[in-house]
């Protein structure tokens, strides 16, 4: 099967998947890191190759036309210093938010900026992952998020196992950016096959338990599968239930892309 075959595979499932609910609306860029750090458990390395640079680019769906553009830009620089080479730095935010009220649209640049440096390192075949955090929200009251998250991956075989756990708090918490946010990530990834096309594609899954101040804790689950197009360019698209056990179940579709723009030598 030819690559570009593969490619249109993908862009008409994203256009004949159905969906049925409306975007819930997370606060501070959770919806658009939680998306970020849920690829590195089942997929993605836990940090780009020193001397890369990695662009990462989502596109969310719902039925009732609101669409969405989470982006993260991700670099590790090429150094002899340890931290450094094992160091990633990222900046993350919504390129578009495009969402439908009442019947009326609001289309606006993100309401936030995510600053993230990822530490990572392996112990015995186990990859660990320290992410320390800052949000700065640009609407409404202002303000930041800081804080983190850790994560573990182990990858026997054609398979791969991941864990995180992370949490911020609000500098001027309020109804709309809860003092504390803190979730735990599960997730499972394995390649089809060991040799040709088939170890191009990883089927994923992954569950998110999240928990806000003053708020019941709620589940998200997503299914996917991705695409090893090149050594630089993959394309991702799953299904993602947010709200589990609420009563209020969202069904989103994600068309995710991964662009390598400098590969280290």
């Amino acid at each position: 099967m030819k690559h570009w075959t593969l490619v249109l595979l993908f862009g008409l499932l994203a256009g004949v998947t159905p969906l049925t609910a409306a975007l819930r609306r997370n606060s501070g860029g959770r919806r658009s890191q939680s998306t970020s750090f849920r690829n590195r458990l089942t997929i993605s390395p836990l940090i780009a190759a020193p001397g890369t640079s990695e662009l990462d680019v989502i596109n969310g769906f719902t039925t009732n036309g609101s669409y969405w553009l989470p982006t993260t830009l991700r670099f590790t620089p090429e150094s002899d210093n340890w931290y450094f080479q094992h160091t990633e730095w990222g900046i993350n935010a919504d390129g578009l938010d495009s969402f439908v009220t009442d019947g009326n649209r609001l289309t606006q640049a993100s309401d936030h900026i995510t600053f993230t440096s990822t530490t990572a390192m392996k112990w015995n075949g186990i990859n660990f992952g320290i992410a320390p955090t800052m949000t700065v929200l640009t609407r409404g009251e202002g303000g930041f998020r800081v804080g983190g998250a850790a994560l573990l991956r182990v990858d026997p075989g054609l398979n791969s196992i991941g864990a995180s756990l992370s949490w911020t708090g609000a500098t001027r918490p309020n109804s709309a950016n809860p003092a504390g946010i803190w979730d735990v990530g599960l997730g499972y990834g394995r390649k089809l096959g060991a040799h040709g096309v088939l170890n191009q594609l990883t089927a994923h899954a992954s569950l998110t338990i999240e928990k806000q101040t003053s708020t019941n804790r709620f589940f998200t689950l997503l299914e996917g599968m991705e695409y090893q197009m090149t050594n630089r360019f993959s394309l991702d698209l799953s299904a993602q239930q947010v709200g589990i056990s609420t009563g209020t179940v969202d069904h989103q579709i994600l068309l995710g892309v991964n662009w390598t723009i400098r590969a280290s030598h």
